[in-house]
């Protein structure tokens, strides 16, 4: 029975994979066969990590271009993950309470806490979106260096996004070593960009308000790119049935 419950599971997942906003099937009865009902958990946090992925991508347009239509997409996307942390945890609590393996066990607080960085993440995107709101009333500009600097960010930040979807889909090593570097690199890319505006910001080459934004925005990027590190690190052991080997 497990082995036709999966293969249900995987003709539904797949037959969805276009649409990444459709919700995957968390079927009750799958519940009675945990293994069948973890594939399904895993597979809505590859979900959310996609839709936080385009909510980051949404955000930084608005950031360069002041086109404040997108941010209803964004709001859509965010209450999205809101709902999608709901049902997930609500699924995974009573998934729990079922007979489960030491390895299934292991998986549980993992999935929790993966949905949870996400929907965090969520919350920092719409805070970006508040920032772009005052960028736009107040008819505030970055300049062209600082414009450089967040797309140099964004564009890391998106290929830890990238690698970390991969490290959610199947246990890569060499994959989460990436997500450790690509981490890294975001640090030192925030820390030093916060630095060289606080220049400008002192030789009166930038305006206070923009400057202040600007500081905001990579923090909160900072911050994101920290979950869904913590996301990826769970990739390591918990999320595959393992205890956790490394500290």
């Amino acid at each position: 029975m497990t082995k036709y419950y999966v293969e249900f599971l995987n003709r539904v997942i797949k037959s969805k994979e276009n649409d990444k906003k459709e919700k995957v099937l968390l079927d009750k009865l799958l519940l009675n066969t945990p293994v069948a009902a973890l594939k399904a958990s895993r597979s809505e946090i590859i979900r959310g990590t996609e839709i936080l992925k385009e909510m980051v991508i949404g955000v930084m347009q608005i950031v360069y271009t002041n086109d404040a239509k997108k941010m209803g997409f964004i709001a859509d996307d965010e209450a999205i993950i809101n709902e999608m942390q709901k049902d997930l945890t609500r699924y995974i609590v009573e998934l729990s309470r079922k007979e489960l393996t030491e390895s299934q066990s292991i998986m549980v607080p993992a999935m929790i806490s993966s949905i949870n960085n996400i929907e965090r993440s969520g919350d920092r995107v719409i805070e970006i979106c508040s920032l772009c709101n005052k960028k736009i009333d107040g008819n505030l500009s970055f300049t062209d260096t600082a414009i450089k600097e967040l797309k140099e960010l964004e564009s890391t930040m998106i290929e830890l996004f990238d690698n970390a979807i991969i490290c959610l889909g199947e246990r890569n090593y060499e994959v989460i070593e990436k997500v450790v570097e690509l981490e890294n690199k975001i640090d030192n890319l925030s820390e030093t960009f916060q630095e060289n505006h606080i220049k400008r910001l002192n030789e009166g080459t930038c305006n206070v308000d923009s400057g202040v934004l600007f500081i905001d925005i990579v923090g909160h990027l900072e911050r994101i790119a920290d979950h869904i590190y913590k996301i990826s690190m769970y990739t390591k052991d918990e999320l595959f049935g393992e205890k956790r080997k490394y500290k």
